[in-house]
């Protein structure tokens, strides 16, 4: 009788608070992740600098400091770690048999007090080799959960800068995301309620939409 292959699912990621004393080792990592997802979805649609980011390592490790950041890291021998895995099996054993694959972040976001009752959602970004895996999906929740316990927040706020002239094709996507996430479009802004001097830079004309979800 022959035996049937199995087959073992990855590992899901684990998703955990940055701690504020990983600003400094961390800070490159993330702000990486979240401008490379930045500059495939709107920077060279949207703004008018070339090689527009979306952020900074200062800004970032700012954030980190304030505990604003859950993080999503690869399991070992799982997902974006597993080609490299693969490719050093020989070496992996003349390493010691106590050593352990160090856990790579493979997503963040970012989550931040808007008020008493709302928490803000934002720089939400994975990386390419776990890209349409969940990752996001997972993130979102985690964030949410952080919001409603640890923040006491019963509302989760997302602003997504969006073309209002024309059809982006990855915001189309997006909005239609959040949606299925149960967020709801609450209203329409111009840019520069959030971001001040935000207009000068859009090389096509922008809205901010404000999407809210109560969380139960």
């Amino acid at each position: 009788m022959t035996a049937t292959p199995t087959t073992t699912s990855p590992a899901a990621p684990s998703i955990r608070l940055l701690p504020p004393s990983a600003a400094a080792g961390s800070a490159a990592a993330v702000t990486k992740i979240i401008n490379a997802a930045f500059g495939g979805v709107e920077a060279d649609d949207i703004f008018n600098v070339p090689d527009k980011k979306r952020t900074t390592e200062s800004e970032v490790a700012r954030y980190i400091l304030a505990s604003e950041f859950l993080v999503a890291y690869d399991a070992p021998n799982t997902g974006a770690t597993a080609a490299a895995d693969e490719d050093s099996k020989e070496k992996d054993e003349e390493k010691p048999k106590e050593s352990k694959a160090e856990e790579v972040i493979v997503g963040c976001v970012r989550v931040s007090r808007i008020d008493a009752r709302t928490a803000g959602l934002g720089m939400l970004a994975v990386g390419d080799a776990v890209r349409g895996t969940g990752v996001g999906r997972l993130l979102v929740a985690a964030a949410e959960q952080w919001a409603r316990d640890r923040l006491g927040c019963d509302i989760m706020q997302i602003e997504l800068l969006r073309p209002s002239t024309w059809k982006h094709t990855r915001k189309e996507m997006l909005a239609a995301w959040y949606l299925r996430l149960a967020y709801v479009l609450l209203r329409v802004a111009r840019p520069d309620e959030f971001v001040p001097g935000l207009e000068a830079f859009l090389a096509t004309p922008c809205d901010f939409e404000i999407y809210q979800k109560v969380l139960a």
